[in-house]
């Protein structure tokens, strides 16, 4: 695997865990958040479901990306 290819394949990886990692933290119970998230609890992000959501679709996306580039192997 060359340099430039070995390169693009761990930023594509280190975009794929941005993403669900702020899946993961948008849904972490926070009792100092000042709002009531849209599912019913204080969260660290008030608009949970639809961050949740939106960070799953990016994560999704850039697998796709990446796959379809050929810069991933799983």
């Amino acid at each position: 695997m060359s340099i430039k290819k070995l390169l693009i394949s761990t930023v594509f990886f280190v975009m794929i865990m941005a993403w669900a990692s702020s899946a993961i933290i948008t849904v972490i119970p926070d009792s100092t958040a000042s709002k009531v998230c849209h599912l019913g609890y204080y969260a660290h992000c008030s608009f949970t479901s639809y961050g949740t959501i939106i960070s799953i679709a990016g994560a999704l996306s850039t697998i796709f990306i990446a796959r379809k580039l050929n810069c991933l192997k799983f």
